[in-house]
This record gives structure tokens, sequence and C-alpha cells, in this order.
């Protein structure tokens, strides 16, 4: 919408360091996943989902209707990684950007160990 960057920013911080809060309580079972790979190969997602979560899902039964649903080329932004930083510095250069930015990298690493965890 019309909301500015950085506000947007600071509302995705006070959402997530709530995401993150349940996550490190362990109050239940999570799955980190990274939406670019949703996108890219959706099944492969949420069976990693459902293995992880012990929830059998039947995928295929709507397999068509996420197709149609799940399109890379109507996703709205898209943030090349190696940009970011600066990204994010050009809008935050503060305490509450470096709380963004390592925020950020922690959901990163979850998604990789996760991803990681499924290989084995």
């Amino acid at each position: 919408g019309d909301m500015p960057v950085t506000q947007g920013l600071v509302l995705w911080l006070a959402y997530m360091q709530r995401v993150e809060a349940f996550v490190d309580a362990g109050i239940a079972p999570v799955v980190h996943v990274r939406y670019s790979a949703l996108l890219d190969d959706w099944r492969r997602i949420v069976r990693l989902i459902a293995d992880r979560l012990g929830v059998p899902l039947a995928i295929e039964r709507r397999a068509d209707e996420i197709d149609r649903f799940l399109k890379a080329g109507t996703r709205n932004q898209k943030v090349v990684e190696t940009a970011l930083d600066a990204y994010l510095a050009a809008h935050l250069a503060n305490a509450t950007g470096d709380a963004i930015r390592a925020l950020h990298r922690r959901s990163l690493e979850r998604c990789e160990r996760d991803s990681r965890s499924q290989e084995r």
C-alpha cells in the first residue's frame, strides 16, 4: 500500500520478533522455509513440512489449484540477497536497522538449517 518502507520494516520486525519468541519457546514444532523455495518447488517444501511436523498431507489432491495459485510472476517484491544490507541501510541506519538485519539473518539461518535437516 502507501505505507512508507521504514514503517513497513518496523512492523515486520515487531511481527517477526513475536514469531521468533514463539519458536524459541519450543511450544510447538516449526519448520522455516524460504518463500522463494516455496515458489520454486512447492511440492518439495510441503513434503518437507509434512514430514517434519508428522502431518500426513494429500499433496496431489489439490495440486492443480496450487499450481495455478503459486506463480513466481505474481510475486510483488523481490530483493536480491546481496543487496539487502544496502537496501536496509538506505532506510534504517540506526539500532532498529541493526535489529532488522540481525533478525533477518537469523531467519535465513533457520531456513537453511531446516532445509539441511531434511536432506539427511
